[in-house]
């Protein structure tokens, strides 16, 4: 189980308005790539797929026609005649620290003026994902939204090809439901402890490194 890190160079949040913020935030946590699908109009998919409503589970055997045909349909643009269900689906960056990271970086964009952007820190993700078209769609988004995917990749073949593959989750909306189905995959072991390095250096030399590089303004780094 990942423990939540707090580097040296952190700091509390808890500051008069006068104080500055962090000049930097990286968040370490599991990446996955979410694929969201409506079902209002399928609610035989519970049944069908194994899955129970309104639930969060990690993904089991029974699982798993339902994530490659997700997979396929959203990221690699294909469709097979046995798909779990017709209902659209789409993929956005998942996980909850990135999730929350996305939600800082939307909320600072509607903060105009030169003062509020000279506030603004810089947002970096750092995780594991596979050396496939789901971690390049997971990588593409979170830069889109704001954060800096500082995701590392676990090479092919290291313990077989579905544990080095990107995780994924299958978000299931059923009204104001949420049924989720998570397989962790590369994002399982993040290697954070820098015994593979220079290949995966350790969690903190990296944020030291991104931290060399973050705007001179603002307070110290800050990692969640």
């Amino acid at each position: 189980q990942l423990q939540r890190p707090i580097h040296p160079f952190a700091h509390s949040c808890q500051r008069t308005g006068s104080e500055s913020g962090p000049s930097m935030i990286v968040g370490i946590d599991q990446i996955l790539l979410d694929l969201v699908v409506q079902v209002d109009d399928d609610p035989g998919i519970f049944e069908r797929c194994g899955i129970e409503r309104n639930s969060q589970c990690l993904a089991e055997d029974r699982h798993q026609p339902l994530l490659r045909d997700l997979t396929a349909r959203a990221v690699d643009g294909r469709s097979d005649q046995a798909s779990a269900t017709s209902a659209p689906v789409r993929y956005v960056p998942g996980g909850l620290v990135c999730n929350a990271l996305r939600a800082a970086a939307w909320s600072a964009k509607r903060q105009s003026g030169a003062a509020a952007v000279a506030r603004r820190p810089a947002l970096k993700m750092m995780g594991m994902v596979g050396r496939d078209k789901a971690g390049e769609a997971l990588r593409k988004e979170t830069a889109a939204a704001g954060v800096d995917p500082m995701f590392l990749v676990k090479p092919n073949g290291q313990n077989g090809a579905a544990a080095d593959a990107t995780g994924i989750c299958a978000c299931l909306v059923y009204g104001k439901e949420r049924s989720m189905v998570t397989e962790l995959r590369a994002g399982k072991t993040m290697e954070l402890h820098g015994r593979h390095a220079p290949s995966w250096p350790s969690w903190d030399s990296r944020v030291a490194e991104a931290a060399a590089g973050a705007p001179a303004a603002g307070g110290p780094a800050m990692v969640v």
